[in-house]
């Protein structure tokens, strides 16, 4: 069972030019990093368990509903009568964000070792990402969940830094390093680089990283597309040129086809013993690059459904996952 755990929140949208001078309209969309891959992946229907806190109330069930209406197993959801987290996100004329974050004390981050026990098994493959990781109680619960593993489960990383949430770069590093040493997949940002490790090459950055875990590294470069290294080995891959509206969401629908692919069990059991053919991580990142892409040219995160990704990825790249469902 694929479980994508960590936050729920809003991404809301400042809406310029209302009627009245001093009026500002605000747009929210349901998001947060795993909210994202858990929706992409229950579209691309592959029916992920989403394990996280969702506030009671209207907005908590908005949110429940999208991910039941993706195809994403509510079994594991666990509702709390805190707050709804908001991310406030401003565009630039590219389509990059700037974020400001509204979270203390709310539902996303109010997850115990309690909670842990709604689970109805452990996952055969578990995804993490994001402020979860280094917001407690929350980042507690899962660094326990991750002990809890069995050994042949795999675990993708996506630290996708917000140093809005926590500006402390010793507590991520802090958090992020026995992850990285179990970790099967990792993909990291340029951005989350320049953060985790300034000045540091972001390319021998994560080859070290790759070197020391014997997992792929996905390094992500925006527009300019993702360069594959596990070891001395690597291959950049263009990405396409689109007309950019907004790029949130974009790396949260390339790690979905990443663990797509992953998910399936002879590459699962390839990627655990350290024994994946890097032929094979290329091909699976041409795809990932091609479904981000497509993201990238309309607004908001939601991945398109199985279906309607054909048109956009080469029917060999797509049959890398699309029979998994």
């Amino acid at each position: 069972m694929i479980t994508i755990a960590g936050e729920a929140l809003y991404d809301v949208f400042p809406k310029m030019g209302a009627a009245e001078a001093s009026q500002i309209g605000l747009d929210a969309v349901t998001g947060g990093s795993p909210f994202n891959v858990a929706c992409g992946l229950g579209r691309l229907g592959f029916a992920p368990r989403f394990f996280g806190g969702i506030a009671e109330g209207q907005m908590g069930d908005r949110q429940a509903e999208i991910l039941t209406a993706a195809g994403v197993r509510a079994d594991a959801i666990v509702r709390k009568p805190n707050l709804v987290p908001l991310m406030l996100i401003a565009l630039a004329e590219d389509g990059q964000p700037t974020y400001s974050y509204y979270g203390q004390s709310t539902a996303d981050v109010d997850i115990t070792l309690e909670d842990l026990a709604v689970l109805p098994q452990l996952p055969s493959l578990l995804h993490l990402g994001s402020y979860s990781l280094v917001t407690p109680p929350l980042a507690d619960t899962l660094a326990t969940l991750v002990e809890r593993l069995p050994a042949d489960s795999l675990l993708t990383l996506d630290p996708n830094v917000r140093p809005m949430v926590d500006p402390d770069v010793e507590v991520w590093r802090r958090r992020l390093d026995p992850l990285y040493r179990r970790a099967d997949i990792i993909k990291l940002s340029d951005e989350d680089i320049a953060f985790l490790a300034p000045g540091a090459d972001p390319e021998a950055y994560a080859r070290d990283l790759s070197t020391l875990t014997g997992a792929p590294v996905y390094l992500t470069l925006g527009h300019q597309g993702v360069t594959v290294i596990r070891g001395d080995r690597r291959q950049t891959i263009v990405a396409p040129q689109v007309e950019v509206v907004d790029t949130v969401g974009a790396g949260d629908s390339f790690q979905a086809t990443l663990i797509a692919w992953a998910s399936r069990p002879e590459n699962a059991k390839a990627l655990r013993a350290r024994t994946a053919a890097f032929e094979a991580l290329v091909d699976i990142a041409e795809a990932a690059v091609a479904v981000a892409a497509r993201i990238c040219a309309q607004r908001g995160p939601v991945i398109p459904a199985a279906g309607d990704l054909e048109a956009a990825i080469s029917t060999r790249l797509f049959e890398r996952f699309a029979h998994n469902r």
